[in-house]
């Protein structure tokens, strides 16, 4: 190995130092980027310098700390973008269809109803399915109300006045400030007689929701015991195609306003 070999900085460590920023770190110095990467402080000061001259990250000499600059912001966005729910969801959807043997699927909101956007139809004879493009109401139905729920308060009140019984508005009000509180919707025989479902929001990088994840099947299979293990499932996976969809729970959860 030449000198020049020995200190041209490797595309490892180059990664190393710009996945030391953090959501909640994200401001940090030579010393505190060595801490966290293992790299020598001399080290870490001349791939920052390096970094910072290809305008991949920013020096703030007030504080003689770094921290990611817009162009590496821009590629965050540019790799959010070019990632589908439905590219992310479609093995987990399959691994949950197959724990669960029951139907799994994918909505997104489209204007004011629920779009079926991606299905793992379920292995029991007695089944429910859903064509794939097929729109149903966000008021009614677990996969509908998870939705529903993260949405503006405006939205919530069009969508409730345009479609429920001024007797019933307050009481479906309230179960979808329970639903974003506890993060999944459970509906029996909720959308028709015999079919019953659970389901949790999918967010995106931007902490948006954008689709719901659900587990539906006949309202017999659905005993208490099946529901409390689908929740925690549903939560589970949901909160996995999230993560593939750049989500941060840490960084967001704090600041869900109910």
């Amino acid at each position: 190995m030449t000198m020049k070999e020995m200190h041209e900085p490797t595309i490892h460590a180059v990664v190393h130092v710009l996945q030391a920023f953090e959501p909640h770190d994200f401001d940090l110095t030579a010393k505190s980027v060595a801490e966290k990467t293992g790299l020598s402080e001399h080290e870490a000061t001349r791939l920052l310098h390096l970094l910072a001259q290809q305008n991949m990250i920013n020096y703030k000499e007030t504080t003689n700390s770094y921290h990611l600059s817009k162009e590496m912001y821009i590629l965050g966005m540019t790799a959010a973008q070019s990632l589908t729910v439905r590219d992310c969801a479609r093995p987990f959807m399959d691994e949950l269809r197959n724990i669960t043997k029951e139907t799994v699927n994918l909505f997104m909101i489209d204007g004011r109803e629920r779009m079926c956007l991606e299905q793992s139809e379920g292995e029991h004879d007695v089944r429910v399915w859903v064509k794939i493009g097929t729109k149903l109401p966000l008021w009614r139905g677990a996969a509908g109300k998870a939705l529903l729920a993260h949405q503006s308060d405006s939205f919530i009140s069009a969508i409730l006045h345009e479609n429920v019984p001024p007797f019933d508005r307050a009481p479906l009000f309230d179960e979808l400030v329970q639903i974003k509180q506890n993060g999944v919707a459970e509906s029996i025989d909720g959308r028709e007689p015999g079919a019953s479902a659970v389901a949790a929001p999918i967010f995106d990088g931007e902490g948006e929701v954008r689709a719901s994840l659900s587990i539906s099947g006949a309202t017999d299979r659905f005993t208490p015991e099946k529901i409390d293990a689908y929740v925690e499932l549903v939560k589970g996976f949901a909160n996995a195609i999230s993560e593939e969809l750049g989500y941060s729970a840490s960084l967001y959860q704090s600041n869900v306003k109910v």
